[in-house]
């Protein structure tokens, strides 16, 4: 859970890989469960069961992919319309050249809010795409440059 005081802004992410993709084991049995909140502004909770084979094979569920992400940036303080959509265009633009295997999708759901989702069979796509969009948001939305935590490093 995060707190954010009016005029704060911040972004988080997730990544979930499923199973082990390269070495041929999917995930199926098991579960894993998720709650993401920023009160008053972001509620995410879901349950990911290894034996639903709707939600895992289904269109409507993860298609059959084994990775996910979500990139979200949250604001204490209600971002002004042009600011918002100038942060929207801007993941649009890297969503629109995703490579082959890789879907995503980024939308505000409230005006504190913005979200990008991405869906592959790998985590790696996943991964490069919310590398690039938290660096293009980060000098977008603050004039910081993308400075990548030492976590990251290979």
């Amino acid at each position: 859970m995060f707190e954010l005081e009016p005029g704060a802004e911040m972004m988080a992410w997730d990544m979930l890989a499923l199973g082990r993709p390269a070495a041929g084991d999917a995930f199926a049995r098991g579960s894993f469960t998720q709650h993401l909140e920023i009160p008053g502004l972001w509620l995410e909770r879901g349950r990911i069961d290894g034996g639903d084979l709707v939600l895992r094979e289904a269109p409507g569920g993860l298609d059959g992919q084994a990775a996910l992400g979500t990139l979200l940036l949250a604001a204490g303080t209600p971002l002004d319309a042009a600011r918002r959509e100038a942060l929207l265009e801007t993941a649009r633009a890297l969503v629109a050249v995703l490579p082959e295997g890789l879907r995503a999708g980024v939308t505000s759901p409230q005006p504190g809010v913005l979200v990008l989702r991405a869906l592959a069979g790998r985590i790696e796509p996943v991964a490069r795409l919310l590398r690039s969009a938290w660096a293009a948001w980060r000098s977008q939305a603050w004039g910081l440059a993308a400075c990548a935590p030492r976590v990251w490093s290979t």
